[in-house]
């Protein structure tokens, strides 16, 4: 299984559901972020964005996903809410010896217009 696992923070947790709304997500549960048991100073949000049996699908999900951010007019930074996005590959599973993601350069763009930093990730099938 391959997926994108989007980590969000923001000073509101409004800011967290503006988001969730635009990509019409559902948003999940709120992490409240204080120091210290104060009150709280910045929310986070784990969601998963694409989750496909092959790389190709789990990019068009993920594609999608980005389209419908960019559709709403705004950036992560406008919004006040930093993203970090996970590209989680499996490989050498049963059938499967390699996989790939293939990005075209106005997807990478994108990603960047939206101000959302990725990393990708490869695990061997079977590990956690």
């Amino acid at each position: 299984m391959h997926y994108a696992l989007l980590k969000i923070q923001a000073t509101t947790g409004e800011a967290l559901h503006e988001l969730c709304t635009l990509a019409e997500i559902k948003p999940e549960p709120m992490l409240e972020i204080g120091v210290s048991g104060g009150p709280a100073t910045r929310y986070a949000m784990m969601l998963k964005v694409a989750e496909a049996d092959n790389t190709g699908s789990m990019l068009y999900q993920f594609r999608d996903f980005v389209a419908k951010c960019q559709a709403g007019g705004g950036t992560f930074e406008a919004l006040g809410v930093t993203g970090d996005v996970t590209l989680r590959i499996t490989v050498g599973g049963k059938g499967q010896p390699g996989a790939s993601l293939d990005f075209m350069p106005s997807d990478l763009l994108s990603i960047a217009r939206l101000g959302i930093n990725v990393s990708i990730d490869a695990r061997a099938a079977g590990s956690k």
